[in-house]
């Protein structure tokens, strides 16, 4: 069960930044230093120059770029720049945005750390949307181009019913489980420091964008692999192929410069035509050559289900990181955790770039994880390999945050 709880929300003084488009930002882990650099020159007030704070000459233990961040934030207070919700509320959030030719509007409750959560008969939103004022707190489109609207909702019963509602419900991290971990941390340093404080401390909570595992419009992509540095240079083509051939089928594929257009549609088709349930993968490289990969019947029980536990077996990621990577690569945890070894994205399109101008030695392409493969990992109370989910788009930062006073208290609902 999950104890959700309304809270008086901290976000932009209209008044003070009436466009949000200048100041929201992506999260602070998928922006790029030339993307950092443009954001901040956007707005004084853009939301980069807390989440991602630049170095500087001399910082030490006591001066540096967080309590830089720390002390901006508290002049932004102080200034008005961010101004604070008189009253609780619980809020609504819909992000409108276009993927593949679709449409797609996915509804949520706040922020940043992306749970989601199984409600079939999408009670929570039904609830939330009855009690939606007609006008939105916020409306706007963001940098890339997204639509954002937020609702506050105040009223009583559609309160106390969602609050009920999640009691009955659990709660699965999609995305932010550093984040989690850090939440879980700072509780422990706060209880420590306030022994007196009350058990609905703010700080006995943290901040979640909550989504409807069954929403239809929860999109999952999949984060592409590719590698490169030195721990691949001497790798050679005929001993890699002829490991893999110990546990997959491999069949040669066009190669980009071969193909022409529509190659970056055709290695995406070729992965959606392998039926549910098999583990399969575009590889692309050495010397811009491609192949096919399907694993073979029988490999999955005799050599993966002795390593892990069988939610995670299911999963092609986990297949990919144990017997392609470990097992034939040799890439330990580590070299798939280094930036220079391995890099994620989630765009065939620059997958394919990478290799074609030999940025990377070899890529490998996914099908996205399905839905029902994180729950049923998480209901095994397993965690999901690195990099295995891409809940598209990401949530975006500064809209709506949440203030930690430890003399405060979170009002539950009764």
């Amino acid at each position: 069960m999950a104890i959700i709880a309304p809270f008086r929300g901290l976000f932009y003084n209209r008044a003070k930044v009436p466009n949000l488009t200048e100041v929201v930002t992506p999260p602070y882990d998928v922006i790029r230093p030339a993307e950092r650099q443009a954001f901040a020159d956007l707005h004084p007030n853009n939301m980069v120059h807390l989440i991602l704070p630049q170095t500087a000459p001399g910082d030490d233990r006591l001066t540096n770029r967080y309590t830089r961040a720390g002390a901006l934030f508290r002049q932004w207070e102080k200034d008005e720049v961010l101004v604070r919700d008189p009253a609780p509320a619980f809020y609504y959030w819909e992000t409108e945005f276009q993927h593949a030719g679709r449409s797609f509007t996915r509804s949520a409750v706040a922020s940043p750390i992306f749970s989601i959560y199984p409600d079939p008969a999408d009670r929570v939103v039904s609830l939330l949307k009855g009690a939606r004022p007609d006008t939105p707190m916020m409306d706007f489109t963001d940098t890339l181009g997204y639509v954002q609207r937020l609702y506050r909702i105040t009223d009583a019963e559609a309160v106390k019913g969602v609050h009920r509602a999640f009691l009955e419900m659990p709660l699965f991290i999609a995305d932010g489980h550093h984040r989690y971990e850090t939440s879980l941390n700072f509780q422990k340093l706060m209880k420590q420091r306030y022994p007196q404080a009350s058990p609905e401390a703010p700080f006995n909570y943290t901040l979640m964008y909550l989504s409807n595992m069954f929403d239809p419009d929860l999109l999952i992509l999949m984060a592409h692999r590719l590698l490169g540095g030195p721990r691949l240079k001497n790798l050679e083509e005929s001993w890699v192929m002829g490991r893999l051939k110990e546990y997959f089928d491999i069949v040669s594929l066009p190669a980009a410069h071969e193909f022409g257009e529509g190659y970056e549609d055709f290695l995406q088709q070729t992965l959606a035509e392998v039926p549910a349930g098999e583990s399969a993968y575009v590889v692309l490289g050495f010397g811009r050559k491609a192949w096919r990969l399907i694993l073979r019947p029988g490999v999955r029980q005799k050599v993966l289900a002795r390593q892990m536990h069988p939610a995670l077996a299911q999963l092609d990621v986990a297949v990919l990181n144990y017997l392609i990577f470990e097992k034939v690569m040799g890439l330990d945890a580590q070299a798939q955790d280094d930036q220079e070894t391995c890099k994620y994205t989630s765009k065939v399109s620059e997958v394919v770039d990478a290799v074609s101008q030999g940025e990377a030695r070899l890529a490998f392409l996914l099908n996205p994880t399905r839905i029902e493969q994180v729950q049923e990992v998480a209901t095994a109370g397993l965690t999901m390999p690195r990099k295995s989910t891409y809940f598209y788009p990401k949530v975006m930062t500064g809209m709506l945050l949440s203030p930690i006073n430890p003399q405060e208290e979170i009002v539950i609902p009764a």
